[in-house]
């Protein structure tokens, strides 16, 4: 009886250590903004209604973050250079980085713990490698079930630094998208915008 109590109190501890393992703590904090630029070329097109051939289109794409309640309200906005198209969505965001209304993590952060060669984060994304991409070290992501492009997370802070995607069809039109960092009050250095 005197073996068993002490496998079981030790079973039990183990667990619980299990239960309490520590999540990764988003580097979120009140007022924080992420602001990126966007450029889409557009590369073929056999409908009308589409872009023609090598039509580029400057977007501004702005996350800010306002804390409540131990979790962050994320306005996204997007704004088009002509200034013709705008939208805004608003997420609720827990200090883990998972966003409610997306039941994953809001794309613009990933915990640095799951940025390993290897790794899969979004159910399709697998980190492919690290490299240097615009002086930022990063892991690239690469999206296994589509194989469109890539996504680029900073590496000390987890933080979506750029991304490069090819996406469209060929039979209706395909379309270029370069993602890329340009300004934000988050702890790291951003990189110089120029067009491809």
């Amino acid at each position: 009886m005197k073996k068993i109590i002490p496998s079981t109190f030790l079973i039990i501890c183990c667990i619980f250590l299990i239960q309490c393992e520590t999540k990764e703590v988003a580097p979120f904090f009140d007022g924080l903004y992420l602001e990126y630029d966007v450029l889409k070329t557009y590369k073929s097109s056999a409908d009308i209604q589409l872009k023609s051939d090598g039509t580029k289109e400057r977007t501004n794409i702005t996350y800010r973050f306002e804390s409540l309640d131990g979790k962050y309200r994320v306005t996204k906005t997007e704004v088009s250079s002509n200034q013709r198209k705008s939208s805004e969505d608003i997420f609720t965001v827990e200090s883990n980085g998972k966003a409610e209304e997306l039941y994953n993590y809001l794309e613009i952060w990933l915990p640095i713990k799951e940025l390993n060669v290897g790794d899969v984060v979004y159910g399709s994304f697998k980190v492919e490698r690290k490299e240097k991409w615009h002086d930022w070290d990063v892991s690239v992501l690469i999206d296994e079930l589509l194989q469109h492009g890539e996504r680029y997370y900073h590496t000390e802070t987890g933080y979506l630094v750029g991304m490069k995607a090819e996406i469209g069809l060929k039979s209706i039109g395909t379309r270029e998208i370069d993602q890329i960092l340009v300004k934000t009050n988050a702890a790291l250095d951003i990189a110089e915008v120029t067009d491809n």
